[in-house]
C-alpha cells in the first residue's frame, strides 16, 4: 500500500520536472560574480540544480541529526540480545 502511495506521489512530480525541463531548454548566461567566469547553462538546470542541492543538504542534515537515535537503537539492540542470551528459562514441572 505504501509503495502504491509513493508511486502516486513520485510519478506526477517526476512528470512535471520532465515537462519543465523540456519546456525550458534555452540557454542563459550565469555570471559567477566574484570570479571572472560566465557559464552558458540551460534554464532548467539553473532552476533545478539548487533544488537538488537543497534536497541533498536537507537529507544530510536529517541523517546527521538522527545519529544519536541510531546509536541509541544499536545500543538497545545489543542490550536486548545480551539479556535474551543470559535469560534463565523457567523449569518445567512434570
Amino acid at each position: 500500500m505504501l509503495r502504491l502511495l509513493k508511486a502516486l506521489v513520485v510519478l506526477p512530480i517526476t512528470g512535471l520536472i520532465v515537462l519543465f525541463a523540456v519546456a525550458n531548454r534555452q540557454t542563459a548566461v550565469v555570471s559567477l560574480w566574484p570570479l571572472p567566469y560566465e557559464v552558458d547553462s540551460p534554464v532548467f538546470f539553473i532552476a533545478l540544480a539548487p533544488l537538488a542541492l537543497g534536497v541533498a543538504a536537507g537529507g544530510v542534515a536529517v541523517w546527521l541529526a538522527g545519529g544519536r537515535m541510531r546509536r541509541l537503537a544499536r545500543e538497545r539492540g545489543r542490550q536486548i540480545k545480551t539479556l535474551e542470551k543470559n535469560a534463565q528459562l523457567p523449569a518445567i514441572l512434570p
